[in-house]
């Protein structure tokens, strides 16, 4: 969808692969800095900044239509995943027992993986019913919705680690 985004606009088919791996670039730069932060102020803050970020992201993508305008938003997505892929996963780390880091990990994966596809198909009937505008805002709303649910239960999920 984004890549289908990228051609709405106005880009031309040649530049998309270019723009795709200027995209990796800043996520793949982004990597290290943002584990250095994450270990100086804590995981979840940043993981916070970085679903607030894709929040940001999503609305931007319904809203603007400038070829340039979307190429920029395209690369601020790659750090968005600086701020959340790896850290993610150091967080499950440290929310987890040691002997159940593998079965948390597997199911953190499963849950990614099974819900990939309901996702992209609801983005994708939302987007040809009404409107891509309406698919990348209904995606920020969804993101916010997670982040106050990601908030909500962090307190469970201490009190439940602290009781083992």
């Amino acid at each position: 969808f984004i890549i289908y985004r990228l051609k709405m606009s106005g880009i031309n088919t040649v530049y998309i692969p270019l723009l795709w791996g200027g995209f990796n670039l800043v996520k793949s730069l982004g990597n290290y800095p943002a584990g250095i932060i994450a270990d100086s102020l804590g995981r979840k803050s940043i993981i916070i900044s970085g679903w607030i970020l894709y929040s940001i992201i999503y609305f931007l993508f319904g809203l603007v239509n400038s070829p340039i305008t979307v190429t920029s938003i395209l690369l601020l997505y790659g750090l968005y995943y600086s701020l959340t892929e790896g850290i993610e996963r150091a967080y499950i780390a440290d929310m987890v027992a040691p002997e159940l880091r593998g079965s948390a990990y597997g199911l953190y994966n499963f849950a990614i993986g099974i819900s990939a596809l309901p996702a992209s198909l609801l983005f994708g009937y939302i987007w040809e019913k009404f409107s891509y505008k309406a698919a990348f805002f209904t995606g920020s709303f969804l993101s916010l919705s997670a982040l106050i649910i990601f908030l909500l239960t962090q307190d469970v999920l201490r009190t439940n680690r602290k009781e083992r």
